[in-house]
This record gives structure tokens, C-alpha cells and sequence, in this order.
């Protein structure tokens, strides 16, 4: 086995090691979902303590939606968040010409797994990776945009999702919804599947009126909830 795999498990099982002796040795536990809170119980035997949601401050730059229609994915380019299923997703919707797929990210997968995902990037005309770039320029691209899809197996209350409310951009997650909030607040869609991904993306793609009114529902939601006002009052009520 190489080298950097050894170091990489040896590094894995000391973080799980300290995370975990931190968890049962923690006078208080703060905690982001119920989701977590249930994972909490069953694995620990323990609940969260006080529930801090993420808190973003209010977006600086004007939200001015582009003509052309932008369909975003934002992470590290790894197998865990599946950006492979993005690129597909393009490939299937993105012949239009007035729909453009763009991928923001840090490549941090296997040099063979990248060069394979590169490869599939080349080909579709209405796809580009812009790499790694900075926050500013995602908030900007946000800003900008009119959907964020997440192809994520799984991961807690991603801050990108939060990001995106806030510049009224409806979320389209394959998998993950924490606490079902997309579904509940009518502020994105959860689809389970590839074709169902696919259908949900047309259906905001062609339907102005649902999208913009989502946008709007998303960010009078994160403005009401995941303000830093609001994440900054829970924590100083820790030591109250």
C-alpha cells in the first residue's frame, strides 16, 4: 500500500479516536440538526445540549440574476460529494442554449479519479470548472446565479446551502436535506434520484415563476434563521 494511503488511515482513526473521546467526555454538546442530534443518541447515548444554527452575515454584493440561466455546484472535488453526477446532469439538460453548468471546487481526489472526471468535463459543451476559488467570488457566482444543486452521499448543514438562500437561489440536493428543511420550507427539492434530479432541474429551468418564488421563500428563511445575529445569540447563551 502507498505511502500517503498509510499516513491518510493512521490519520483517520486518530481523528475518530479524539472525536470520539471528545464526544463522551463533553460537558456540553452543541449540535446543527435533529438529524445529529438522533445520530448523537444512537452511537453515544447522548443528546445535544443547545442546537446553534450556521450563521452567515447578510450578502454585500447586489443579487442581480443573470439572463442566462446558471445551475451551480460548489465543493471539494472528492468521491464523497459525487460531482460526477453533476456532470451527467449537464450532459442531459444542459443542450439548451440558454442553460449554463458551472463547478466551483478544490480537486482533491486521486490523481486517476480526477483525470477521469476532467475527461468527462471536456465534453460537454455548457460545462465549466472554474476550480478552486476564493469566497467572494462564490457569493459572487451566487449572486448571479438561479440554482445550486448538491450531489453530496451524505454530509451535515452544508454552509453552501446557506450561501445560496440568501441570494435567493433555490438548493436541489440528490441525498441531503437535513432536518427536511428543503422539503418542509418549500425552499428547494430533495430528489433521491438521477431522473427525479433531472426532472426537478427542468422544472425550475422552465418555470420562472417557481423558481423566483422559491428564491424568495430561501432567503426570507435564512435571513430569519442562519443570520450571524441568530448563530452569535445561541452561543453566548451557552455561558449565560
Amino acid at each position: 500500500m502507498p505511502g500517503h494511503k498509510i499516513r491518510r488511515r493512521l490519520t483517520d482513526s486518530l481523528d475518530r479516536l479524539f472525536l470520539n473521546y471528545g464526544i463522551r467526555n463533553a460537558d456540553i454538546i452543541a449540535g446543527q440538526t435533529k438529524q445529529q442530534n438522533d445520530l448523537l443518541e444512537r452511537h453515544f447515548r447522548r443528546k445535544c445540549d443547545v442546537f446553534i444554527p450556521i450563521g452567515h452575515p447578510f450578502p454585500v454584493q447586489e443579487i442581480k440574476k443573470s439572463e442566462k440561466i446558471r445551475v451551480l455546484w460548489i465543493g471539494n472535488l472528492k468521491p464523497l460529494k459525487q460531482p460526477e453526477i453533476f456532470v451527467r446532469l449537464a450532459g442531459e439538460i444542459g443542450r439548451t442554449n440558454n442553460v449554463s453548468f458551472v463547478m466551483m471546487g478544490r480537486p482533491d481526489g486521486s490523481r486517476k479519479w480526477l483525470a477521469e472526471l476532467m475527461e468527462q468535463i471536456s465534453v460537454i459543451p455548457n460545462l465549466h470548472y472554474l476550480g478552486e476559488v476564493s469566497q467572494d467570488e462564490v457569493n459572487r457566482r451566487l449572486s448571479e446565479g438561479h440554482i445550486l444543486v448538491n450531489t453530496s452521499q451524505y454530509e451535515g448543514f452544508s454552509n453552501t446551502f446557506v450561501q445560496a438562500w440568501m441570494r435567493r437561489v433555490p438548493v436541489v440536493s440528490l441525498t441531503v436535506d437535513p432536518d427536511n428543511v428543503l422539503v418542509r420550507q418549500r425552499i428547494g427539492f430533495c430528489s433521491g434520484t438521477f431522473a427525479k434530479l433531472c426532472s426537478d432541474i427542468r422544472g425550475l429551468v422552465e418555470n420562472k415563476v417557481l423558481r423566483k418564488e422559491m428564491g424568495l421563500r430561501a432567503c426570507h428563511f435564512a435571513r430569519k434563521n442562519h443570520s450571524l445575529e441568530k448563530m452569535v445569540e445561541k452561543v453566548i447563551g451557552l455561558f449565560e
